[in-house]
């Protein structure tokens, strides 16, 4: 084996469970990435709303962010798989 090889476990397969978890409260950090992007559309949703509230209605507007998020399920996911 040469210092370049991947650890193997004893069944002969490459060991990819041996790095150690980077957070301590993994859970956590997940959490408050939902809550930081949540929080940033919201934020971003206020501010369209006084933009555009004299034009539109907020039902309008609501229902328009909503659908802007249906793509996003699967932009997003697609480009951190690439």
């Amino acid at each position: 084996m040469t210092s370049g090889d991947l650890a193997t476990r004893p069944g002969g397969g490459p060991d990819w469970n041996r790095a150690p978890n980077p957070t301590r409260r993994p859970m956590l950090r997940g959490v408050l990435t939902l809550g930081v992007a949540a929080c940033g559309f919201l934020l971003c949703l206020v501010i369209l709303l006084g933009i555009l509230g004299e034009r539109l209605t907020a039902q309008t507007i609501v229902v328009s962010a909503l659908m802007a998020i249906i793509p996003l399920l699967v932009v997003v996911p697609v480009y951190l798989w690439l």
